[in-house]
């Protein structure tokens, strides 16, 4: 009949390419033809789109949030949208495709209003030019990360002097990484020159503290520290940067110790005399009573600690007073304990026996007496010491009459 007319015709195949013609006469015996369509493809076929980026649970940063993917075929319409699930954003940032977007093949499209931390699915589909339409499974759990990664509090600092324990570097990496290095490089020394790396892996490239041991670094040598990484999102961080670090795991020396082994001394001759080999973190110095005699009590310590410049005065000999608390007739050891600034501890050879006597000595049954008439047979004198003595002094004093060999007489 007359109008508009329509027929399916089922048995076409898939990708063919077909031309169209259509013929008729009507009831009066008149003939007539269209002029031939040609080119015609038939597709059912959805079209599809592959390798796309990002993956589900990617981070991504500014560079990173580009969507790359694969169209199977030309479309007709098409659009890629991040929709927000969580973190502050549930908006939908779409883009329609258009012009060489719709073409077959390697897409690039990027977006610039994501949310930092937010977490997105991301879509891409589109109708081709038969009308089938077609779209990829979401990519989903996709977080928008442009903040740089941080190490934290990181330790050995500036200008400290480390040992084997020292030297271990500890930091804290502020987010989960996918790249990292710590470095140690010798500046001063004879480990000048020198370069040793630990690049990340495993456990310490993941959120939190992590610590990385160096065991070739020299003893003396002077070396600066580098920390380097990127997170999962491509954020790289700032350089962390350590200078004039020195390792040293020489112990300490203390030298010129006073008083001696079986010294006797008094409140100022129990003064400690001593010198330090390198400037020191803590020292103390320490009494350790040997004897008990009331009201000192067996092994009783008395102990100084030094304190401010008196912990870098090195290689000068130096004095510290200590306080009136020794008790007369103990007999004390002597013991200097310090810890440098590196960390390494020593100890003194002990000084032993040092008797504190704070008495004073006594003379005693002192002949010639007052008043005696002396001859040269008893002219000699005659006396007692309370205890042994360093030095002393004996003398004639001539107080009356004519002393032809001079005043004082003595020895």
């Amino acid at each position: 009949g007359a109008g508009s007319q329509s027929v399916d015709i089922g048995a076409l195949v898939e990708n063919s390419t077909y031309t169209l013609t259509l013929t008729g006469t009507d009831m009066a015996g008149n003939s007539a033809s269209m002029a031939p369509k040609t080119g015609i493809v038939y597709d059912t076929t959805a079209p599809a789109f592959g390798s796309v980026v990002p993956l589900d649970s990617q981070r991504v940063n500014a560079a990173g949030c580009l969507v790359k993917f694969t169209n199977t075929e030309n479309l007709n319409s098409g659009a890629v949208a991040y929709t927000g699930t969580g973190g502050g954003d549930t908006s939908v940032h779409s883009h329609a495709l258009s012009g060489g977007e719709l073409n077959s093949g390697y897409q690039e499209i990027t977006f610039l209003d994501l949310v930092e931390n937010a977490t997105y699915k991301l879509d891409v589909s589109g109708t081709d030019v038969a009308g089938n339409p077609g779209s990829m499974a979401s990519h989903t759990g996709i977080v928008y990360d442009t903040t740089k990664p941080g190490f934290g509090s990181v330790t050995p600092k500036d200008n400290d002097r480390v040992n084997s324990a020292g030297r271990i570097v500890r930091f804290t990496n502020s987010e989960d990484l996918s790249a990292g290095e710590v470095r140690y490089t010798s500046t001063a020394g004879s480990d000048s020159g020198s370069s040793y790396a630990s690049v990340l892996s495993g456990g310490n490239l993941n959120q939190g503290a992590k610590n990385v041991d160096f065991a070739s670094l020299v003893d003396g040598s002077t070396y600066t520290l580098t920390l380097n990484s990127t997170d999962k999102a491509g954020n790289t961080a700032n350089t962390v940067t350590r200078t004039n670090i020195v390792y040293d795991t020489n112990p300490p020396l203390f030298g010129s110790i006073i008083p001696l082994t079986a010294s006797r001394v008094n409140l100022n001759g129990s003064k400690i005399t001593f010198t330090l080999s390198e400037g020191m973190s803590s020292v103390l110095l320490k009494y350790t009573a040997n004897t008990g005699n009331p009201p000192e009590s067996l092994g009783n310590e008395h102990t100084y600690s030094l304190v401010g410049a008196e912990l870098t005065a090195v290689g000068t000999p130096q004095t510290k007073a200590v306080s009136p608390d020794l008790i007369n007739n103990n007999t004390y050891t002597l013991t200097i304990t310090g810890t440098d600034k590196a960390g390494n501890t020593a100890a003194s050879a002990p000084n032993t026996d040092i008797i504190y006597d704070d008495a004073l000595p006594v003379f005693g049954s002192l002949t010639p007496a007052s008043g005696a008439r002396i001859n040269a047979a008893s002219r000699a004198v005659i006396w007692t010491n309370s205890e042994d003595l360093t030095n002393g002094t004996l003398s004639y004093i001539c107080t009356n009459g004519i002393d032809t060999g001079g005043s004082p007489q003595g020895t």
